[in-house]
């Protein structure tokens, strides 16, 4: 008999884990077969490797597999519901997975390092679009980074606000964090 109750507590511990592990999966984001109606062209941003830039239009960002995302912002008031790719696809399609962060500029010269932990949780996406249809400088485009706040109201801090960076110009990887970074 207490084999088989060990055997049932090892289960129920079991099932508690892998309920514990779904609930932190984010369920906000919604996969989408296909980009929906406006085709996005244009230039999404710029990438940064080794001294080299490349210019990286937006067909290839949405070509990774776009997601639908509905969230408030803490900047902006209402709620939203913008298509984008998981910056942790982004990531991976840049060959970006071994490095520490990405540093992000905004054309306005704000700069923010979204680091490893950020994208291995899969929670941010990189928007290409609000509403269906592909961003542009009114929607703070063509690509904004934004957080599933109305389904995760945990991740609304100030320091991921900080991360909410907005009309993108150049993307590059960051091999190693400062303490202040982490």
């Amino acid at each position: 008999m207490p084999i088989a109750l060990g055997r049932s507590a090892l289960l129920l511990g079991f099932v508690i884990l892998l309920a514990l592990a779904v609930a932190r999966q984010p369920q906000a984001l919604v996969r989408l077969a296909a980009p929906p109606g406006i085709p996005a062209a244009g230039h999404a941003f710029q990438i940064v490797e080794n001294g080299h830039a490349r210019d990286v239009p937006l067909e290839e960002i949405e070509a990774l597999g776009l997601c639908r995302l509905t969230t408030s912002s803490p900047w902006e008031n209402g709620t939203f519901t913008f298509d984008g790719v998981p910056f942790a696809a982004l990531v991976r399609h840049f060959g970006w997975d071994g490095h520490e962060g990405v540093q992000i500029r905004a054309i306005d010269g704000y700069t923010r390092i979204i680091p490893r932990h950020e994208w291995e949780r899969d929670f941010a996406i990189l928007a290409t679009r609000d509403n269906g249809r592909p961003l542009d400088r009114r929607q703070k485009g063509p690509t904004r980074i934004v957080y599933p706040l109305i389904e995760h109201p945990e991740l609304d801090t100030f320091d991921r606000k900080t991360m909410w960076v907005w009309m993108i110009e150049r993307m590059e990887p960051v091999r190693f964090l400062g303490s202040a970074d982490r």
